[in-house]
């Protein structure tokens, strides 16, 4: 469903922000991708650290070949903290909002920001 209103926002001269994930399938990704091109609409994931100031800076300090060398891997840790009693409304997939859970969160976030880097 959310492929499905993401495409009616665009179509409607709206720009769209994306709950994660972002969609189910690659293929619905860039359909609503190439619908917000063609619209000149943002589309934005709501992955919150690329909305922040300190990502640029990052990105600037981490490509310094004089501070960094020639990065040629990373190591990314991402971890979230539960107790019991939310436990579940949080894990747990749904099949028809988040198919993958916290696990596609934390992928997410990690293969989103190894993609900045490099």
């Amino acid at each position: 469903m959310r492929k499905e209103w993401v495409l009616k926002a665009l179509d409607t001269g709206k720009h769209v922000l994306i709950e994660l994930p972002v969609s189910m399938t690659v293929a619905d990704y860039l359909e609503m991708i190439e619908s917000a091109k063609k619209s000149g609409k943002f589309l934005m994931d709501g992955t919150m650290f690329m909305h922040h100031h300190r990502l640029e800076m990052f990105l600037e300090h981490v490509s310094s070949e004089k501070a960094f060398g020639n990065v040629k891997s990373i190591d990314i840790e991402f971890c979230v903290m539960h107790d019991d009693d939310n436990m579940d409304e949080h894990v747990w997939p749904s099949q028809h909002d988040d198919p993958y859970g916290v696990v596609g969160s934390l992928g997410w976030y990690c293969v989103r920001f190894g993609l900045l880097v490099f």
